[in-house]
């Protein structure tokens, strides 16, 4: 979903190019809404992406799962097969 609204203000010029990228996908209202009423755990399904240049001083231009830099010194994987991992298992 993108915010068509926003774009029409002149708040919008404020925004960074990372800004004006950010969207919400399509259903997740709808998604938010049935698990708060039908959950039975908390939890978080799912990871944010964007290009690693935009959140790491030195990082490349690659799509990859937003992370913080220290993971990097709990893990020889690299942060794509670490989220891979992680959602595998299910943690």
């Amino acid at each position: 979903m993108e915010f068509e609204i926003v774009k029409k203000t002149p708040l919008y010029n404020a925004f960074s190019e990372l800004g004006k990228r950010i969207y919400l996908p399509q259903g997740v209202f709808h998604w938010s809404g049935r698990a708060k009423k039908e959950a039975e755990i908390m939890g978080t399904l799912g990871s944010a992406f964007g290009f690693e240049e935009d959140f790491i001083e030195g990082g490349g231009p690659e799509w990859v799962p937003l992370y913080l830099e220290e993971i990097k010194n709990y893990t020889k994987l690299n942060v794509s097969e670490f989220v891979h991992i992680q959602r595998y298992l299910g943690l």
